[in-house]
């Protein structure tokens, strides 16, 4: 006969039970045992362990089923109305495509925007463009986190995140030699070395490169006195606090057009009403403070941190001019950081200002411009020409300027351009809900979702009515006569 032990887990446990523990043999120690509970891992025998926890168990009967989706019907078309109540109350103006050359064929240019109801402070101005994938999985990957929240010393072979982009000046197989620290030749990038500091574009990458840098101005009726708006405060105060930052070495805005003018500026020139390439002129708050410093005051820290820059080891050297830590210009920019958190569709608007009045009924005047207003037209400062020794002239007083400029070339510019990817641009002006800005979609979503739920209780109560049964009745407990079998 066969003695073998069955394999089952319940002769198994019998038969680990009956067998005394074997003794284990160590090398160099005496015959010891070691007992079975101890390799053991079996949960201890308590009711959070064992599942054996009080738990409702509720029987769905054909009346709590019915009564339940009805309940949730009702609850859901009850959240969604007032949802929908208020987005439709909600003013919001949307202005003509200033991409269309009939609308905006000049830098700078003006185009009217109809406001047919009173708009209560405070108002949101946003830029909407369509077409435009942000999302795009080489697009959004395409930065350098630790180049923008502002380490030093981050050359070309620290940039990992920054793998391709398109420069404004050149092709993009120029781009890669400059960030790659090799020559790009004739007619091309004048810039040669490897991982050398001057070479670096800070910031790098695409989503940076096609940053939005139109200025977007309100005029009131008439068209002469401007509507006080403010960009303080437009982007995540965690963005700002945390996650943007000009680097201490200087190398903030080296080699970015975008940035050109502010890196360009001395010191002294601070003040209201001079203009940057990003946000406009510059606007004093109510306190005549400039990102929490007086004007003295910011020009004094101005001094101090360029110093610092020309001293920082290995650094990008002196003469950052606004592009220093803590400016609020430059990276600190909060249309340049609104701009970095990329949109998850292909249309979308994203905050340009805010406005603190109310906004009546008439025909206001939106003023687009892009760059520095050189008397007769807008220019941008762009790099194109290899740094040399005399670049200091940008910063320094204009009795020890040289005669030839060498780092910045002033270029006649149009407005932001979208006809590279087919889209349009345009001006929103909004107020705002207890939820948001105006948006339908969740109240669409939350009457739907009612809807259905008042249509499945209702298919329920009608089965019920037609075809009654009582609950757990044994014809319909019984197993199937095959399964009996």
């Amino acid at each position: 006969p066969d003695f073998r032990t069955p394999r089952t887990p319940g002769v198994a446990r019998a038969v680990a039970r009956a067998v005394p523990s074997m003794p284990i043999l160590r090398a160099g120690s005496k015959v010891g045992t070691r007992s079975a509970d101890a390799r053991s891992k079996r949960p201890t025998d308590s009711a959070l362990k064992q599942q054996r926890l009080w738990s409702w168990r509720p029987v769905l009967s054909p009346r709590v089923a019915i009564a339940t989706f009805l309940a949730f019907g009702v609850a859901f078309i009850a959240i969604g109305i007032p949802i929908l109540i208020s987005a439709a109350g909600v003013v919001e103006v949307t202005s003509v495509d200033y991409a269309d050359s009939s609308v905006c064929s000049s830098n700078p240019c003006e185009f009217e925007l109809e406001v047919t109801e009173r708009l209560v402070a405070p108002v949101y101005m946003y830029y909407r463009l369509t077409n435009y994938y942000q999302n795009h999985r080489l697009y959004v990957r395409d930065r350098d986190d630790p180049q923008l929240i502002g380490q030093s010393g981050l050359d070309q072979s620290l940039l990992p995140g920054c793998t391709a982009a398109t420069s404004t000046q050149g092709s993009e197989a120029e781009f890669r030699r400059l960030v790659n620290g090799e020559t790009a030749g004739e007619g091309g990038f004048g810039w040669s070395g490897v991982d050398a500091m001057e070479n670096v574009i800070s910031p790098c990458g695409r989503v940076a490169s096609s940053v939005f840098n139109d200025t977007l101005t309100l005029l009131k009726p008439g068209g002469t006195e401007e509507v006080s708006q403010s960009s303080k405060g437009i982007a995540w105060a965690t963005d700002v606090e945390f996650k943007f930052h000009n680097a201490a070495d200087g190398s903030t805005g080296t080699n970015f057009a975008q940035f050109a003018f502010e890196r360009n500026q001395p010191c002294a020139a601070f003040g209201e009403g001079v203009p940057t390439t990003l946000s406009g002129p510059v606007k004093l708050d109510a306190d005549g403070k400039y990102n929490g410093m007086l004007p003295a005051d910011w020009i004094d820290e101005c001094v101090a941190k360029n110093a610092d820059a020309e001293r920082a080891p290995g650094g990008a050297g002196a003469n950052i001019g606004w592009c220093f830590t803590g400016s609020g210009m430059c990276a600190e920019d909060e249309h340049f950081i609104v701009w970095m958190r990329t949109a998850g569709q292909a249309n979308f608007r994203k905050l340009y200002a805010t406005i603190d009045e109310d906004l009546e009924p008439g025909t206001y005047t939106v003023r687009v411009s892009n760059g520095v207003d050189a008397g007769g037209g807008y220019k941008k400062y762009s790099y194109d020409k290899a740094p040399t020794a005399s670049c200091d002239s940008l910063t320094a007083p204009a009795e020890q300027a040289p005669e030839e400029p060498c780092v910045i070339e002033e270029a006649m510019e149009g407005l932001y351009n979208t006809s590279v990817f087919g889209g349009t641009k345009k001006v929103v002006l909004s107020e705002l809900m207890w939820l948001g800005g105006k948006n339908t979609v969740l109240g669409v979503a939350f009457v739907a979702a009612g809807a259905l739920w008042l249509a499945l209780g209702a298919a329920f109560l009608i089965k019920d009515r037609l075809s009654p049964r009582p609950l757990g009745s044994a014809p319909f407990l019984a197993p199937p006569p095959s399964a009996s079998a």
